[in-house]
């Protein structure tokens, strides 16, 4: 079994030889295809994966706003019941809701 070191030297002297007769470059070594596809593989699994996390972070987002929205539109009704205009013509409409609230 070669060394890195062997291996290494071997890929330089093939990289400097200039082969215009069409000779045969030395070969991969063996399981070389299989680990760079593992490798690829590893890597789109980790991305997929953080746009997954992405995407429900996103969607959460998304629904926590839409509570808060809804809350606004079902509670409105009772927080205008409980201002009149004089309230919102005062100077501090938050000091007389809260001194009116039941």
């Amino acid at each position: 079994m070669k060394t890195p070191e062997q291996r290494w030297q071997t890929l330089v002297n093939a990289a400097r030889c200039d082969r215009g007769d069409g000779s045969a470059l030395p070969e991969a070594p063996l399981g070389f295809a299989t680990r760079v596809v593992a490798q690829a593989q590893a890597r789109t699994r980790a991305e997929s994966w953080d746009s997954l996390l992405q995407g429900r972070l996103w969607r959460a987002l998304a629904g926590a706003g839409a509570l808060a929205v809804l809350s606004a539109i079902v509670n409105y009704p009772v927080i205008a019941q409980h201002i009149d205009q004089e309230v919102l013509a005062g100077e501090d409409p938050v000091v007389a809701l809260v001194e009116d609230w039941p």
